[in-house]
């Protein structure tokens, strides 16, 4: 199937028209006018304690001893 111009302008026409068509629905149904759409609730954002960043420091500091300490035995690649 291939997408004219023509035929992309008639598509949101009646997506425009759908729209319209279900705000009238809402306001027969709930007799106010719709609002806004309702935000999406926002993910609180994850907190880490001091101790847990350290201890992840730590580690990636001793992986990173690990690797420096096999490439400088290698020959410093």
């Amino acid at each position: 199937m291939r997408l004219t111009l023509d035929k992309l302008e008639r598509a949101v026409q009646i997506i425009k028209q759908i729209k319209r068509l279900e705000k009238e629905l809402d306001k027969i149904f709930t007799g106010v006018a719709p609002t806004k759409e309702i935000p999406k609730a926002k993910h609180a954002k994850r907190k880490i304690s001091a101790e847990a960043r350290a201890r992840i420091a730590a580690a990636q500091k001793e992986r990173w001893a690990r690797v420096h300490a096999k490439q400088s035995a290698q020959g410093g690649k």
